[in-house]
This record gives structure tokens, sequence and C-alpha cells, in this order.
């Protein structure tokens, strides 16, 4: 409403930039991943929705989540550090938890009382970057390209997140993320749906893998079974491109690559029994 004075101000420092201080509204807690608490907020004005995938739309609400016990303390002490976060489903207002893969993490930022403290912080980080960063990722003039094959190179399963059952992996290119070059996009089978995330594409045929327990998943894997990040690009030229901005790829979750499938569905059936 018209004249209605926000909680707070938040300011981006690392990852999306939001190109100004956002007006905060305190909408709710919610319960994350692992119990974590978190706060919903509607926020002013609204971030457009297209750099995710998604054409004609507006991003209303984010997921603040604190970094220190100031957020919800009735004293604050300010600035306070948050993750803010895009929430990838339609029914945010009504939820009282959230998934891993419920959310998308856009950056850092800290929380500021005024817009003038919160605009002052973003212009003293652009300063920084400017003399501190490269402007644009150094992306390899050739990136690896794996040949044509009908054998998966290896098995994902899941360990955290969207449950992904097994998929048979057919490695495709090497591909940058922000600037990290040990990416790898593959192909797997069969597809899966992601309904009812909010995302350009739900189909799900490629997904692109971010080495965790490894350096680097290029050129080859040489110690099983290797912990992963996987991820579906919410870009439709991914298979074409070389590099893509972290704000382009959405996490599902944590999953594990094995070289034969019977050790991918032993370990998988060995995590379910533990879990049950």
């Amino acid at each position: 409403m018209i004249g209605e004075r926000p909680d707070f101000w938040l300011a981006s420092l690392g990852g999306y930039d939001l190109g100004s201080p956002r007006m905060c509204f305190s909408v709710k807690r919610l319960k994350g991943a692992g119990d974590s608490d978190c706060l919903l907020v509607r926020i002013q004005p609204p971030l457009s929705a297209q750099p995710f995938g998604l054409k004609d739309r507006s991003i209303d609400f984010l997921i603040l989540e604190p970094r220190s016990v100031w957020l919800f303390a009735r004293t604050k002490a300010w600035p306070i550090d948050v993750l803010f976060c895009r929430p990838v489903i339609k029914d945010i207002a009504t939820r009282e938890r959230i998934e891993f893969y419920e959310t998308q993490t856009l950056g850092e930022g800290e929380l500021y009382r005024t817009e003038n403290e919160a605009q002052a912080k973003m212009d003293e980080m652009r300063d920084f970057m400017e003399t501190h960063r490269p402007k644009a990722p150094v992306v390899p003039v050739s990136l690896l390209r794996y040949p044509t094959s009908d054998v998966p190179d290896f098995w994902l399963i899941t360990r955290i997140g969207f449950d992904l059952g097994v998929k048979r992996c057919f490695r495709l290119r090497q591909i940058v993320v922000a600037d990290d070059t040990g990416y790898l996009l593959v192909r797997i089978e069969p597809p899966f749906s992601i309904e009812p995330l909010e995302v350009r594409e739900t189909h799900v045929e490629m997904l692109v893998l971010q080495p965790y327990s490894v350096s680097t998943l290029v050129p080859d894997i040489i110690a099983w079974p290797v912990e992963v990040a996987f991820e579906v690009s919410l870009v439709a030229d991914i298979d074409t491109r070389k590099h893509v901005d972290s704000h382009q790829v959405l996490t599902l979750g944590i999953g594990e690559l094995h070289p034969k499938e019977e050790l991918a569905r032993t370990a998988l059936n060995t995590r379910k029994l533990q879990h049950d």
C-alpha cells in the first residue's frame, strides 16, 4: 500500500545484483532445509523474472536466510547478514515449510534500517568489484566435448533434495558456471518432470553437475562415488552455451555418481533403509 513503511531495506553484496535496494515487508517465518529458520518478505519494487527464464512475470517475494542471530532478535544489531533466495513455488504465501529445491539462492546481502544506508553499501560494493574482480569470467576458448555414445558414463542418485531415483547420465561437454570451469553438462535417461516448480521448462532432459567431493568432473572421474550438486538450466539454449551465470541454474539437490547401475541401486536402497 502507498505510504506503507518497510521493516528494512535489502542491499545485495554478492551474487545477483538487485540493481537498487529493495524495501522488505515481513510476511512470516518459514522452516527451511534442516529446520533452519527463514523469513518470507514481500519486496518493493518487484524483480523481473525474465533473467530466470520466466517472461512477463515479476518476483514479489524473497526468502531471507539469516547468517547471524539478529534477524529474529527483538533488539537488532544492524546491518544484518543474510542470503536472499527466490521461491520457485507458486504457493509460498501459504507454506510453513520449504524443501531444499523449492528456493534458488541468489546472493549475499545485508539488511539496513534506511534506504540511504543500503544504497551507500551497494555503491561501496560496486566500487570494490570494479577494482578487484574481472568484469567478465574468463571462459576457455575450447571446452571439452565428449563423443556421442549409447552407453551411460555413470549413474546418478539423490542424497538430499529432489528424488531422482536412478538416472543414466551421458556426458555432453564441459560448461563454465560463473567462473568455475569444473562443471559438466549431461543428458539423462529417463527424463523427468519438476512440476510444480516455477521454471522455464519443467520437462528435464539435461542436468548441470557441480563437483563437490572433487575439484572438477573433467576430463575424467578417477575416484568413485563422486558427490555432486545436480542443477537444472533456466535458459533455453544450455546445450549450445559455453558459460552461464549462477542465477541461470537451479540446484535441485545433492547426489552421487556411480560407475555401474548396480552400485547406484545398492547405494540408493541402503540410503532408503537408513531413513526408514
